[in-house]
């Protein structure tokens, strides 16, 4: 869950972002509708979403895709692999707790399961649990628990080693 208090230093971030800056004739609803939105519709399906909120399919779509889109962008503001001091500094703590040697943190991977299954492509969204899913998400952290890296938007179909393999990280 989002605290009222870190939800409008996220909108504060976004509100800069031009994704978020009319194109047309017709101004956009403010960052931070969309951004409640977007997270209020996690766990319904546009349809719901749209219907409770009395809003249309297309505008609940466009508020998605505008909030993940710019949220994105900010990757490489509080995401970074690190570099070689900080690396030394994540391993010699990891190898004094742990006693594992050149280690630079801890990944993961999850699946997000999808409620219906695509239309197009359908079987590789099927994971090895065999349900459908997407945004199969991998992160990393460093001994602190601070995100390093994360990849995200891959089939449920792919395995964790191969995402790996495509990752910004692997060398």
């Amino acid at each position: 869950r989002m605290g009222r208090d870190m939800f409008f230093k996220l909108v504060n971030i976004l509100e800069k972002d031009p994704i978020f800056q009319s194109t047309g004739t017709k101004p956009q609803r403010p960052v931070e509708d969309q951004l409640s939105w977007r997270y209020g519709a996690i766990g319904s399906d546009v349809l719901t979403t749209a219907q409770n909120l009395s809003l249309g399919v297309g505008s609940v779509c466009n508020y998605c895709d505008r909030v993940v889109l710019a949220i994105r962008r900010l990757r490489n503001r509080f995401i970074s692999w690190p570099n070689v001091d900080r690396k030394g500094v994540i391993s010699k703590s990891i190898e004094e707790c742990s006693g594992f040697t050149n280690c630079l943190g801890s990944g993961n991977g999850s699946l997000i399961r999808l409620l219906v299954m695509p239309n197009v492509h359908g079987a590789i969204y099927l994971c090895r649990k065999k349900f459908a899913a997407v945004i199969n998400v991998q992160t990393t952290v460093d001994h602190n628990l601070r995100f390093t890296s994360f990849e995200m938007g891959w089939p449920g179909s792919v395995s964790d080693m191969t995402i790996s393999k495509n990752s910004d990280i692997w060398a």
